[in-house]
């Protein structure tokens, strides 16, 4: 298993996860407030890395209401020992589980929220329907997932996942894709803090 040891000067969980740190944590803790996240509710991050956005969140939810999915867990490790603490951990009991493959039912959970912050850009078609399968098995009959995406007039397909680099999909892709899922997006209108042709969708079901 990879360890990361920290770097207080240029930490490597940060430089992988992405810039603007506290920006992109803040956006996403106030974006999901503004679409109607209560502490009260659950909430499942999907791809919670080093905790950017998790930090936030955790703080603002209730215990044991914050869920992350994650594949690398040297990410998971250096977002708890460099951003929060244990100490955080133990207070706010957030389920973390490692695993790449959208594993969204392994919870047992029904969720209000679920965020998916910069994933859908970087997934293959593959990996994004079955993540779009499990959302419609765990998210609650009036619950909501967001995500940002980039649109393009084509479709970046392939088999990896791209990282860092990106990966962009036609609207009408992903549509049919929620679709086929029972789900149905809206194109927000919320600037994303980098730009760069990003969008935010809400999903919810049919």
């Amino acid at each position: 298993m990879r360890r990361y040891v920290g770097n207080s000067n240029d930490p490597e969980h940060r430089k992988w996860v992405g810039k603007d740190w506290d920006i992109m944590g803040t956006h996403q803790l106030c974006l999901l407030v503004q679409m109607g996240l209560r502490e009260h509710h659950t909430l499942l991050d999907i791809g919670c890395g080093a905790l950017r956005g998790g930090r936030f969140l955790m703080m603002y939810l209730q215990p044991e209401h914050y869920f992350g999915i994650e594949p690398e867990e040297w990410l998971v490790d250096a977002g708890i020992e460099f951003e929060v603490g244990n100490d955080f951990i133990d207070l706010k009991k957030p389920c973390i589980f490692l695993d790449g493959d959208a594993n969204l039912s392994w919870f047992n959970v029904k969720f209000d929220y679920i965020l998916a912050h910069s994933i859908l850009f970087h997934a293959n078609l593959d990996w994004i329907k079955k993540c779009f399968s499990e959302v419609k098995k765990v998210l609650k009959p009036n619950g909501v997932f967001l995500s940002n995406v980039k649109f393009s007039d084509r479709d970046d397909v392939g088999t990896e996942w791209n990282y860092p680099t990106d990966r962009r999909y036609q609207r009408e892709t992903l549509e049919k894709l929620l679709g086929e899922a029972g789900l149905k997006m809206k194109v927000l209108d919320v600037i994303h803090p980098h730009g760069e042709g990003q969008k935010w969708i809400k999903v919810i079901h049919k």
